[in-house]
């Protein structure tokens, strides 16, 4: 009888040994999905990565365009069109700013999302790749905790259920995700739900045993309430007896509307949310080429606009219709005189200017339309306002020599010269004489100057009684007493 009872209860302790030991496994096909929404958040360096080239190249092809519109400028000769392309070149100027400046915008966007979802990312397989470890082994077993309803995976690395690789050799810009995976509706490659294993995998792990205080559980509060895990990807239910644990994917398979959850409260919609305005963040500018970006300045009037608003300081300018009108006017002497197509003819005389350039150190007279670096066009750039400001330098010089020669040349005297400040009189020496109908003043042959009174005051006579010869007192008294 004793027998009998020591028998029943060490099988009473052998089921209860087992029931503990008894909770279900991870299905896999489910732990697939998650990895496979961890290596999408992965794709948000290679989101921002495909945008920042985007900026990249279109901020330099405006500092192309720019530089080589202002070289235009400098070697057209009408100051109309020079006006014109040099407005061009401050709009092409103003384009690469707005490019950097929307590089900031762009980081800000992309560092939040990128960080976020990278770190969701690694907590999914981390956790995936953990049960994976547990379960593989070429040895076939009946325990796991990860695999199928009878068997454990066969999974021989993480990448084998679609997780990412642990170390991400190259980020590969990306312009959309895979939609199938994440969609404008929420996470698309999930299947939200129980994730726990039936037939042989609902007793095959111990991951998911909860007691108060066990030393031998990895859940030590009786009967665990539901918790987060992998970021919210996920939650884990631990229970005492087996039966009522699970693993639960998370119900975000839908719920966003037009790429947005409203209102996110949990990780996963917060990160969705950031990754989706990655992805729809739109690049602007003005163009990607230098031709697009000299086109877009005439095309939307921004060239013209800058224009308007300098002209308009000026007179006779400052009216706003007059100086609309001569910026118009301008434009459309650039091309050709034409009111239409003029983007691609203001383009295109932009291209045929020739210019002299430096390419590999030599200097040579080129069209723009040739193929030159940048460093090229900003040293012929350079090259041809020092060419300016030396052609300036000498015009100056020669002005002022011009100046210097009038101002040492003598004096002509011209008819007017000779008029007397009396209308109708000619000065002392002149005489009025009546030529062709007209009357002026000549110089008189027979003028004899006049003595002015006071005369007898100085040291001078008059010895003959005429104004015709004078001499000085002091001789004249001198000679008198040596006669006498």
């Amino acid at each position: 009888m004793f027998r009998e009872a020591s028998i029943i209860v060490l099988l009473l302790h052998l089921c209860y040994r087992q029931s503990k030991a008894s909770h279900a496994a991870l299905d896999e096909a489910k732990a697939t999905g998650l990895c496979k929404v961890a290596a999408e958040l992965l794709k948000a360096p290679g989101l921002a990565l495909q945008k920042y080239s985007d900026l990249q190249a279109r901020a330099a092809a405006a500092a192309d365009a720019a530089l080589l519109a202002t070289v235009a400028s400098d070697v057209e000769q009408s100051i109309n069109i020079s006006t014109v392309f040099r407005a061009i070149a401050l709009t092409a100027e103003k384009c690469a700013l707005d490019a950097v400046e929307e590089l900031n915008l762009l980081a800000q966007k992309a560092t939040k999302a990128t960080a976020n979802a990278a770190k969701a990312s690694g907590h999914i397989s981390e956790l995936l790749e953990m049960l994976r470890q547990g379960s593989y082994n070429s040895v076939a077993r009946t325990k796991w905790c990860l695999g199928s309803t009878n068997a454990p995976t066969t999974a021989k690395a993480i990448t084998e259920l679609s997780c990412p690789a642990e170390y991400i050799e190259a980020i590969q810009p990306t312009a959309k995700l895979d939609e199938t995976i994440i969609s404008d509706t929420g996470y698309a490659g999930l299947s939200p739900g129980s994730a726990k294993l039936s037939g042989t995998g609902a007793t095959s792990c111990g991951l998911l045993i909860s007691a108060a205080n066990g030393a031998t559980n990895l859940w030590m509060t009786s009967n665990q309430a539901p918790i987060n895990t992998i970021a919210g990807f996920m939650t884990l239910t631990a229970k005492d007896a087996a039966g009522s644990e699970d693993y639960t994917v998370s119900s975000i398979k839908a719920g966003a509307i037009a790429g947005a959850f409203a209102n996110p409260t949990t990780t996963p919609q917060k990160i969705y949310n950031d990754i989706k305005q990655l992805e729809e963040h739109t690049v602007s500018g003005c163009g990607a080429d230098v031709e697009t970006v000299l086109k877009h300045a005439v095309s939307a009037n921004s060239a013209a606009t800058l224009l308007e608003d300098v002209l308009k300081t000026q007179e006779p300018y400052k009216t706003p219709k007059s100086a609309a009108q001569a910026a118009k006017g301008m434009i459309k002497q650039a091309a050709d005189s034409s009111d239409s197509d003029q983007a691609n003819k203001i383009v295109r005389k932009i291209k045929i200017q020739t210019a002299e350039r430096i390419q590999q150190g030599k200097t040579m007279d080129k069209k723009l339309s040739d193929t030159s670096t940048a460093a090229d066009n900003m040293r012929t750039l350079l090259l041809n306002h020092l060419k300016r400001r030396e052609k300036i330098g000498k015009l100056a010089s020669d002005l002022e020599t011009a100046d210097d020669v009038a101002a040492k040349a003598p004096h002509v005297s011209k008819p007017d010269d000779c008029k007397a400040k009396n209308v109708g009189a000619c000065k002392d020496g002149f005489k009025e004489i009546t030529e062709n109908g007209e009357k002026k003043c000549v110089m008189d042959p027979d003028y004899k100057p006049i003595q002015e009174a006071g005369a007898n005051q100085d040291d001078k006579t008059n010895t003959t009684g005429s104004n015709s010869f004078v001499v000085n007192k002091a001789p004249f008294l001198l000679a008198f007493l040596i006669l006498a």
